[in-house]
């Protein structure tokens, strides 16, 4: 399980971000976790309508600048949205 005691992964948190987005979801949210890397959390997240999503996080503590660089990964991830790449 992915949680504040093995990764530091806040459900309030998430939930409010989820809202921000406009994401359609139905609390209470689960947290299982994914794999067993260290570098970066990686969890699969449900809602209690059966709706996934997979949240990564980097690893808690001090980490150098360019380490674990989640949101250079998102972004990466997303650029190809609306061109003709496709998506899988």
């Amino acid at each position: 399980m992915c949680s504040a005691d093995s990764g530091g992964v806040d459900a309030g948190a998430v939930s409010r971000r989820l809202e921000t987005l406009g994401v359609d979801f139905t609390e209470p949210l689960t947290f299982d976790r994914i794999g067993l890397g260290q570098s970066n959390l990686t969890c699969l997240v449900r809602d209690q309508d059966g709706r996934r999503w997979v949240l990564r996080r980097p690893p808690l503590g001090r980490l150098l600048a360019s380490a674990h660089d989640v949101a250079r990964e998102a972004r990466i991830l997303t650029a190809p949205e609306g061109t003709a790449v496709p998506s899988r």
